[in-house]
């Protein structure tokens, strides 16, 4: 048995142990109870039965911009170097996704 199967095999046993798990979900429609949101709905469920903790944000609902191209992101070395340096709902949204997944 290669080492993949072998760590599959101990990571899907009913004996192993679970760790609770963070799992965002954003819905970019702004139609709350339509398609999108009964998907990622039940598939926010599905990760409840494993005891993952799960956050739904509607995209809809925050108040944000668009890129305005400052490039901030893109200076090397600097304050919001790999991320945008507006500070918005959206941000605030991504930086709470970003936190570590396992608690």
């Amino acid at each position: 048995m290669g080492k993949i199967a072998g760590y599959l095999k101990q990571f899907l046993s009913p004996t192993a142990p679970r760790t609770d798990m963070k799992l965002p979900a954003f819905n970019g429609s702004p139609l709350k109870k339509w398609n999108t949101s009964q998907l990622l709905l039940r598939a926010l469920r599905g990760a409840e039965s494993e005891r993952a903790k799960t956050k739904l944000d509607y995209l809809h609902d925050l108040d944000f911009k668009g890129c305005t191209s400052c490039f901030a992101c893109k200076r090397a070395r600097g304050k919001s170097y790999g991320h945008c340096a507006l500070k918005d709902d959206l941000s605030r949204s991504l930086k709470r996704s970003r936190t570590p997944t396992q608690s």
